[in-house]
């Protein structure tokens, strides 16, 4: 069975995968990864921009019968994309994406750990 802290893990080991991007080419990190789709710097970004987002706005508001509603996907979609063609160096978008999914990986670890406790004592 696949558990939260499988999760957890997973997005935690996504590091290893951005640290290994430190190496490409920054032409191709920057060029579409196909015809219509995003560059790798424009996946990267995304993806930093959700872990933000989570981490700020969501986790702060997850409690039992909580409702949380989402922002519109496009407008958030939308920044990071413009974010990633602003000129950001490869290097700099990659230690933004690592530090963002450590501080996310920490706030999981510490609301699951919460919610452990609440539940058991």
């Amino acid at each position: 069975m696949y558990t939260i802290q499988d999760l957890i893990n997973d997005f935690d080991n996504f590091k290893l995968y951005v640290n290994s991007l430190r190496t490409m080419e920054e032409n191709l990190f920057s060029e579409p990864i196909a015809e219509g789709k995003w560059s790798t710097a424009e996946i990267i970004s995304h993806i930093s921009f959700w872990d933000k987002y989570i981490r700020e706005e969501t986790l702060p508001k997850m409690k039992m019968n909580a409702v949380i509603e989402s922002i519109d996907f496009d407008t958030l979609n939308k920044q990071a994309e413009k974010y990633a063609l602003s000129g950001v160096s490869q290097q700099h978008l990659l230690e933004e994406q690592l530090e963002e999914r450590t501080q996310l990986v920490s706030e999981l670890r510490k609301k699951i750990r919460k919610i452990f406790w609440l539940h058991f004592h």
